[in-house]
């Protein structure tokens, strides 16, 4: 079976839904940064068992650049497929292969699916659950490296989602009814983040001037390189020790 296969789930449990469900709040959290690194954690509250739902995130991509997606605390037992590959585990581990294998299969079906994709500027998210994604708490993280500095937006762009199905006792015609998984309302709350434009002596760009930088640093200051303020800031920074300025 195919990876293709559980987006096409997703896509019919989003498909024309009339009813609604008990209204949702989907959020992009406080980013956390680690180095040159930013996490971002997409988050829920107040949902019914989520069967479906699709998220997309776009951003200023000259600031920073997606490069990974992982699940978080609501998802933790789903299956990950990241950039078309099956991940064994978050963040990034052992990778499999492009099909989906009869334990991956059961993972799906009894804990559901979680996939990723990155482009340039955007983020999409789509996740399926049979028995429904329920509690509030994180759905993914989302990685990012910094290459530039400057302000992005973290925008929600679209959000869409669906209740498990609600037909009990369900049969074959029911379970692919699109009346038996109700419409999630969905209020998006988007966040933004800041990068500090890297210290010029910080040629490694980890956001740490290190001794051995700010030496460097002082050598370019004798042979008049750079001017007596760019120096007094490196010798700050190099102050902040391992902790960072950024």
């Amino acid at each position: 079976m195919k990876t293709p296969y559980i987006l096409v789930l997703t896509t019919m449990m989003l498909f024309g839904i009339p009813a609604l469900a008990s209204a949702a709040t989907v959020s992009v959290g406080d980013p956390t940064t680690n180095g040159s690194i930013v996490s971002v954690p997409i988050n829920v509250s107040g949902a019914p068992d989520i069967g479906a739902m699709t998220i997309t995130l776009t951003y200023n991509s000259s600031v920073i650049s997606a490069t990974n997606v992982s699940k978080g605390s609501v998802t933790f037992d789903a299956l990950l497929v990241a950039e078309d590959t099956i991940i064994d585990n978050p963040p990034l581990g052992s990778y499999e292969n492009d099909t989906i294998s009869d334990a991956d299969n059961d993972t799906v079906w009894n804990h559901g699916a979680i996939i990723g994709n990155t482009t340039d500027g955007m983020v999409n998210i789509s996740m399926i659950s049979t028995d429904g994604f329920r509690d509030d708490g994180t759905l993914t993280v989302i990685t990012f490296d910094i290459v530039g500095s400057g302000t992005t937006p973290l925008n929600l762009s679209d959000v869409s989602a669906n209740e498990t199905a609600t037909c009990d006792p369900c049969t074959n015609e029911t379970v692919f009814d699109p009346a038996s998984y109700p419409a999630i309302p969905i209020t998006r709350v988007n966040s933004s983040y800041t990068s500090e434009e890297y210290d010029s002596a910080d040629t490694n760009q980890d956001c740490v001037v290190s001794m051995p930088e700010l030496m460097t640093q002082i050598g370019k200051w004798k042979l008049q390189e750079i001017g007596m303020p760019e120096l007094m800031t490196s010798i700050g920074r190099w102050k902040l020790g391992s902790g960072g300025y950024c």
